[in-house]
């Protein structure tokens, strides 16, 4: 798990820094880290849930 967290942290460190991503952004305005964003939400609710089942 703590993998994840670290690529996860890398990923929005280089996409904020270097790709000009922003927090809060919505799909209109910025769909890759939108999307990006759902699908590790999703990765962590479904490992979260695994966990307890």
């Amino acid at each position: 798990m703590t993998v994840l967290g670290v690529l996860v942290a890398l990923i929005a460190v280089v996409g904020t820094t270097f790709l000009g991503w922003e927090w809060g952004a919505s799909f209109a305005e910025q769909p890759i880290p939108f999307v990006l964003g759902v699908c590790v939400a999703i990765v962590a609710i479904t490992v979260t849930l695994r966990g307890r089942l």
